[in-house]
C-alpha cells in the first residue's frame, strides 16, 4: 500500500527476488495510483503471464511509467501479448525489456504489431 500513495521514489527495482505472480499484481495494483514512479525493474523474479497481465494492466492508465524490465521471468505469449495491448494505448513507456523470458513468435508479432501503433 505504501506505493500506491508515495509521491518520492522514482524508481523501483526488485530483480533476483522470487516475487512471482502475487507480488507482480500486487505491484501492478499500486502502479494504478501511484504518480511518482519512471522505471520499474523486475528481472528474475519468476513471473509468468498472470503477472505480466496485471503489470499490462496497470500500464493502461498509468502515464508516468517510462520503463519497463522484466527480463529472466517466466513470461510467455499470453503475457507479452497483455503487454502489447497495453502498448496501443500507453504512450509514455520509452523502453521495454523483456529478453530472457518465453515469448514466441504469437507474442512478438503481438509486441511488433503494437510498435506499429504506439506513438
Amino acid at each position: 500500500d505504501a506505493l500506491k500513495t508515495n509521491t518520492i521514489l522514482l524508481s523501483v527495482a526488485l530483480n533476483g527476488n522470487s516475487i512471482g505472480d502475487g507480488g507482480a499484481t500486487a505491484i501492478a495494483d499500486a502502479l494504478k495510483t501511484n504518480t511518482s514512479i519512471q522505471a520499474l525493474t523486475l528481472g528474475g523474479n519468476n513471473i509468468g503471464d498472470a503477472g505480466a497481465t496485471a503489470i499490462a494492466d496497470a500500464l493502461k492508465t498509468n502515464t508516468i511509467l517510462l520503463s519497463v524490465a522484466l527480463n529472466g521471468n517466466s513470461i510467455g505469449d499470453g503475457g507479452a501479448t497483455a503487454i502489447a495491448d497495453a502498448l496501443k494505448t500507453n504512450t509514455s513507456i520509452q523502453a521495454l525489456t523483456l529478453g530472457g523470458n518465453n515469448i514466441g513468435d504469437a507474442g512478438a508479432t503481438a509486441i511488433a504489431d503494437a510498435l506499429k501503433t504506439n506513438t
